[in-house]
Order: C-alpha cells, then sequence, then structure tokens
C-alpha cells in the first residue's frame, strides 16, 4: 500500500546552510516499481543548535486587582535562570524570557509555577525547548493599613443644658464610620468613635 512507502533524505555530514539533496523513496517489497519521484531534489537549510541562559522578567497581569491598603514586595523566581534550546537563528530573536502573574484577589503571599513566554522584539511568541520548564514564583503581598468599621456615639453632657431644656432624643448620621491606619493607631482607637 501507499502507507508503506518511504521518502527521505540523508543529510549525515551536511555543514550549516543551505543544501540541495536528493529524495530517496524505499518501497515495501521487491514486487513494487518505482515509476517517478517528484520533486526529486528538495531544499535543506541546516543551522546550529544553541543553548543559552536568560534570567526571565516579571510582569503582574493585574496590579489593579490589588486592593487600597496592600502593596507587593520584591517577587522572587526558583530558578533565577533557564536554558533556552534551539536553532540559532530562532533563539537569537529572543528579547525577553517573561514570567506573567495574575493576583486574581489575593490578600496574602502566594506561590505559583510559572512557564516563562519567550517573546521577540515584535512581541510574537517563540515555541523552544526550555529548562526547566516551568519557574516557581514567590509573590509577597503585605497589607500596609487596615481599616476598622466603629459605631459613632454621641457624647452629650445634660448638664450643659440651659434650665428647662432635656434631651428627648439623638440622632446620629452616619452611625457607622470605618477608620483606616496602621494597626498600632487602629488598636488604640478603641470600640467606638464619640461625637463632641
Amino acid at each position: 500500500s501507499v502507507a508503506n512507502i518511504q521518502a527521505s533524505v540523508n543529510i549525515v555530514g551536511l555543514e550549516p546552510g543551505e543544501h540541495r539533496v536528493p529524495v530517496q523513496v524505499q518501497l515495501p517489497d521487491s514486487r513494487s516499481q518505482l515509476m517517478w519521484v517528484k520533486p526529486t531534489n528538495i531544499n535543506v537549510v541546516l543551522e546550529p543548535e544553541v543553548t543559552e541562559v536568560f534570567t526571565p522578567t516579571v510582569k503582574i497581569l493585574d496590579i489593579s486587582n490589588l486592593p487600597i491598603g496592600y502593596s507587593l514586595s520584591e517577587i522572587s523566581l526558583s530558578p533565577k535562570t533557564v536554558m533556552i534550546k534551539g536553532p540559532k537563528s530562532q533563539v537569537e530573536r529572543i528579547r525577553e524570557v517573561r514570567v506573567e502573574v495574575e493576583l486574581g484577589n489575593r490578600k496574602s503571599d502566594f506561590q505559583e509555577t510559572i512557564v516563562p513566554k519567550l517573546l521577540t522584539n515584535e512581541g510574537s511568541e517563540l515555541d523552544l525547548s526550555m529548562s526547566p520548564g516551568g519557574v516557581l514564583v514567590t509573590v509577597p503581598i503585605q497589607q500596609n493599613f487596615f481599616t476598622k468599621e466603629v459605631p459613632v456615639r454621641a457624647d452629650v453632657i445634660a448638664s450643659s443644658l440651659a434650665t428647662g431644656y432635656e434631651i428627648r432624643s439623638i440622632s446620629i448620621s452616619p452611625s457607622v464610620v470605618t477608620l483606616s491606619g496602621d494597626r498600632a493607631s487602629i488598636d488604640r482607637a478603641g470600640d467606638y468613635v464619640n461625637t463632641t
């Protein structure tokens, strides 16, 4: 059957560069007869395979998701470098090896293994052999200031009222406020706020 016919080219011993090599056809058995081969030759470009070490950069894709009052510390990668192997012309096109991180709705430190992207000057992505295949990213998230909701309480001194007056009711708006600041200040603020 046709599926048993094999066509191949022999590139053993060829130097890097462009070569025109003959197509060799192998028939399944001696009863088969080769009528013709088209094309009889094909052009082959050979280039050296190279390995190069890159230090990945980090890009936070959704930094706007970081809640108010939180900040990122220095993000660390393990390992700090990756080895890229491939045809020399392709490896030379790499402008950046980028690790893209998504914060989501996280509010605390996290780790994630991410496959770096191999980007060219044009911004296109290359698909080459990389070792290791992924990088462990550690993202430290810190809370810089804290918030606390507390009720508002009216601080009224009855003795300051004129003779013949009394307080029948007190209405406070808003009845709850949100305090924000560093942890020590929030702790000192107490469980309510007095009006004066």
